[in-house]
């Protein structure tokens, strides 16, 4: 495969290829650049600059992410419509699941000192990114509480990724 095959207006074709999208349609919904000037670019007769060329990539990929997600064949000559799906999808968060342990009706939050403190808040609680942790954790916590423990997964609370952890040590554990 030459260079040539990997250069930015090259991955753009194909995506554009894969998803049957005419380039002045998704010139549209790029909307960045003429019509022409990103024909002529994924022509081959004037290539994009760099941070055109990310830009429009980056726009490709989104394309082909919304048609793999939705799992239905896209109307891409819905310039519009195409346009206000795709920034949407920019703003909304998108939750990402994490294991949380419920003693009794409280979520676990962390051990301190030997004693559990617990939250109402899916956002304060121990989020684990991995559920055997969460029930190893629980294990622990067994010994510790008389209350009912309940390791259960989370997928439709936003939360910071950088608050879900895999490490015992991060909740309290030695």
């Amino acid at each position: 495969m030459s260079i040539a095959a990997y250069n930015v207006e090259s991955q753009i074709n194909r995506i554009l290829n894969d998803l049957d999208c005419a380039v002045s349609n998704y010139a549209a919904i790029a909307n960045r650049l003429s019509g022409s000037r990103v024909a002529a670019a994924l022509a081959g007769t004037n290539d994009f600059s760099a941070p055109d060329g990310e830009y429009h990539l980056q726009v490709a990929r989104e394309m082909q992410r919304l048609a793999t997600e939705v799992n239905v064949p896209v109307d891409w000559r819905r310039v519009e419509k195409v346009r206000e799906i795709l920034a949407a999808r920019k703003t909304q968060a998108r939750p990402t699941p994490f294991a949380v342990i419920l003693i009794g009706g409280q979520l676990f939050k962390t051990v301190v000192s030997g004693r559990i403190e617990t939250t109402n808040s899916y956002q304060d609680c121990g989020g684990f990114k991995d559920k055997i942790v969460a029930i190893t954790a629980a294990k622990l916590l067994d010994g510790m509480t008389n209350e009912p423990l309940r390791v259960t997964t989370i997928t439709n609370e936003v939360r910071a990724a950088e608050t879900i952890s895999d490490k015992l040590a991060d909740f309290g554990f030695n």
